[in-house]
C-alpha cells in the first residue's frame, strides 16, 4: 500500500480519484487520525518518528511511501523509510534538500559557479559583514520554510534592518507550527536575470531523468511589485533549446550535489548573466507541476513519482504541446480585506480554466514577504504562448484587492 507523508493535496486526491488509486496517510496532526486510513506519526524527530511508527496497533502493509505536500516532510518521510527498508532518498540528503544553508554548502563544494554567495545569520553582525563584503542587493530568507514566506530582496540597510526584525518576531511560531525546530536564516547574494524550472527524478542508483520542457517563472519583482511571490509559472519556455540545455545540465549537477536517490525533484534555478544558477531544490514535485505538465505536454509526474516510489523505472513520454500556465495574485499591501474585484471578468477570460478566490473579505491577507500566501490562484490554457502571456497580462490588470492596513 502506498503512504503518504505528511499532507495530501487537492491536485493529488483528484488524481488518485480519477486513476483509480488507493492510498493512506501518515499524518503529524493526532486529530487527522483515523486509525484507518490515515495514522498519527510524530514528525518531531526520528527517535519519535519511528516510536509513534511502532506504536500503532496492526501491521500497517507500508510498500511505498511518497511526499506530495511541502518540504517539512521529506525528511520524516526519510526517517521512515530506512526503518521499512522502503526506497526514498537518504537522511543526509533528505536534510540537505529541506535546510538551504546546507544545500547552499553541498553546491558550493561541489561547483561554485552554480549558487550564489551567502552567510548564515546568527545576528545582525552577520548582516553588516556580508554587506560589506557583497553589497547590495541582497536575500534575506528561512532556512526551511516554502512558497517564498518571509523571503526579501533588500536594497539598504534600512530595508535590511525592517525585514531582519520582522522574521525574529515571526518565525519562532512559523517554525513551530511546520514543526521544523529551531529558526535560522541566511543572506545571500540577489541573483539577477530570468527564473526556471526543471523538473525531474533520482532513482535507486542515481540516474536522473529529467521532464521534457522548462517552466518559466516570473516574479513579483519582474512585474515591479515589491514582493517575493511568484507571479506566473508557464510551459513550453521561451528559451532556446541551447539554454534550455544549459539549465538541465546544472539541475543535474545539483541533485548529484545533494545526493538524492529514489525521489522527485524541483529544481529552481536563475539564468543570470554568467550563466544557471540554482536558487533551491526540493525533494518532492513542485507545487502546480503535475498540472502543468499533464496540460502542455501529456507528462504524468505523478505515475512516474508512484513508479519510483516502488522502487520501479521512470517512464515520461511526451506527447502533445500546448500552453499552460498558473498565475498566483496577492495584494501589494498588508491588512483586511475588504473586496476583490474583477473575479467575474476574469473566470470569462476564454484561457482561463479555473479562477480560486482563496481569501475572503475580512480576513487578514498581505505580502508573501510578509508570510501569506496567495489571495487567488488562476489557471490558464492556450493554443499557444503568445496567446497565454496576452491572457496573463489581461488578468493581471483585470483582477485588484481592496485592503483595509
Amino acid at each position: 500500500m502506498l503512504y503518504i507523508v505528511g499532507t495530501v493535496s487537492a491536485e493529488f486526491r483528484a488524481y488518485c480519484q480519477a486513476h483509480q488509486l488507493s492510498y493512506r496517510r501518515f499524518t503529524p496532526t493526532p486529530a487527522n487520525a483515523d486509525s484507518h486510513s490515515s495514522f498519527f506519526i510524530d514528525m518531531t524527530s526520528r527517535a519519535a518518528a519511528i516510536a509513534s511508527l511502532e506504536a500503532l496497533p496492526a501491521p500497517l502493509d507500508v510498500t511505498a511511501l511518497l511526499v506530495c505536500g511541502y518540504e517539512q516532510f521529506v525528511l520524516p518521510g526519510a526517517w521512515l523509510a530506512e526503518h521499512l527498508d522502503l526506497p526514498f532518498t537518504s537522511a543526509a540528503a533528505a536534510q540537505a534538500a529541506t535546510d538551504k544553508i546546507s544545500m547552499r554548502h553541498a553546491f558550493q563544494a561541489a561547483d561554485s559557479s552554480i549558487t550564489p554567495a551567502f552567510r548564515q545569520v546568527q545576528s545582525w553582525s552577520d548582516i553588516e559583514t556580508f554587506v560589506a563584503e557583497h553589497g547590495f542587493p541582497v536575500m534575506l530568507k528561512p532556512a526551511n520554510l516554502m512558497k517564498s514566506l518571509f523571503i526579501s530582496r533588500n536594497d539598504s540597510l534600512e530595508q535590511l534592518r525592517d525585514n531582519y526584525t520582522a522574521m525574529q518576531a515571526a518565525l519562532p511560531a512559523l517554525y513551530a507550527r511546520y514543526r521544523l525546530g529551531q529558526p535560522r536564516m541566511l543572506i545571500e547574494r540577489c541573483l539577477t536575470g530570468s527564473m526556471h524550472t526543471v523538473a525531474g527524478f533520482v532513482d535507486a542508483t542515481g540516474r536522473i531523468t529529467l521532464a521534457d520542457g522548462v517552466v518559466d517563472c516570473r516574479t513579483a519583482h519582474d512585474i515591479g511589485v515589491a514582493d517575493s511571490y511568484l507571479f506566473s509559472r508557464t510551459l513550453p519556455s521561451n528559451l532556446d533549446d541551447t539554454a534550455q540545455g544549459r539549465l538541465r545540465t546544472v539541475a543535474e549537477t545539483g541533485l548529484r550535489a545533494l545526493g538524492l536517490r529514489s525521489t522527485p525533484a524541483h529544481i529552481e534555478l536563475m539564468f543570470t548573466e554568467d550563466g544557471p544558477q540554482i536558487i533551491e531544490i526540493g525533494a518532492r514535485l513542485g507545487g502546480y507541476r503535475p498540472l502543468m505538465y499533464a496540460q502542455a505536454s501529456g507528462q504524468d509526474l505523478y505515475a512516474a513519482a508512484i513508479e519510483l516510489a516502488y522502487g520501479r523505472p521512470v517512464v515520461l513520454p511526451a506527447g502533445r504541446t500546448r500552453a499552460y500556465g498558473v498565475v498566483e495574485l496577492f495584494p501589494e499591501t498588508d491588512g483586511r480585506l475588504l473586496a476583490v474585484h474583477g473575479m467575474e471578468a476574469a473566470t470569462a477570460l476564454p484561457e482561463v480554466v479555473r479562477c480560486s478566490l482563496k481569501a475572503q473579505p475580512n480576513e487578514l491577507v498581505g505580502r508573501a514577504s510578509s508570510g501569506f500566501r496567495a489571495s487567488a490562484i488562476v489557471q490558464l490554457q492556450a493554443v499557444n504562448r503568445d496567446s497565454l502571456e496576452a491572457a496573463i497580462t489581461q488578468l493581471r490588470h483585470t483582477v485588484s484587492f481592496d485592503v483595509e492596513a
